[in-house]
């Protein structure tokens, strides 16, 4: 299991047949004396999301490496980092090794995404096939910058160490989040072939700064 700033990266591809679907719920307190008016306080800034992840196991050994990872996590108790395997930013040069930039298509992200507050959406995912397995790196973003042409910089917190071309690269989020069950459950197909989804809660509020 690869482990990033200090917790287990979930690194199985989801099964991505069902639609999205998430939910919001903000965590509050209700302040009621059971005389007359209450008043319900906020306990963050903003929403948690919730969300399903659903994956297909394929093999013996697939089904035991999604076992092991839930047993690490026990269940709520454990946050994990979760790459969404969205294309979130697209190359628009290829990367080398010893490279500490990217250089993206513009999403705005250095004016509304890049927080020097809010981590949750400063850590990245860089992943590409290659021997039939996928690659993958995770990455700290310092800083964003809008160029002014269409494309944005962004810093990252360590060189790449291995190349990572244009049109083979999938930039992704990663999201601190924990599970929303304490005993998720296998749907056994057959003994080689089994199902499970996953609902998990982000905590994107509470992720650690780049390094």
């Amino acid at each position: 299991m690869t482990t990033y700033l200090g917790f287990t990266v979930w690194d199985l591809e989801p099964d991505r047949r069902e639609d999205p679907d998430s939910d919001y719920a903000l965590s509050k307190v209700r302040l009621d004396s059971r005389a007359g008016l209450f008043t319900d306080d906020a306990l963050g800034p903003t929403p948690n999301e919730s969300r399903p992840v659903g994956f297909l196991l394929r093999g013996r050994p697939e089904i035991a490496a999604f076992q092991v990872m839930l047993d690490a996590l026990q269940g709520r108790l454990t946050p994990f980092w979760l790459p969404t395997w969205r294309h979130d930013f697209r190359l628009v040069a290829d990367r080398a090794a010893g490279d500490l930039t990217l250089l993206v298509e513009g999403i705005s992200y250095s004016r509304f995404g890049f927080s020097t507050v809010d981590y949750g959406s400063r850590h990245l995912a860089l992943m590409k096939p290659e021997g039939g397995a996928t690659v993958a790196v995770y990455r700290g973003v310092t800083a964003a910058a809008d160029n002014g042409n269409g494309t944005e910089t962004l810093t990252l917190s360590a060189t790449l160490g291995t190349a990572y071309p244009r049109d083979r690269t999938m930039v992704s989020f990663l999201s601190l989040v924990r599970l929303d069950d304490d005993a998720p459950a296998l749907r056994w197909h057959h003994q080689a072939l089994a199902e499970a989804t996953l609902r998990v809660v982000d905590l994107n509020r509470e992720a650690p700064a780049p390094a």
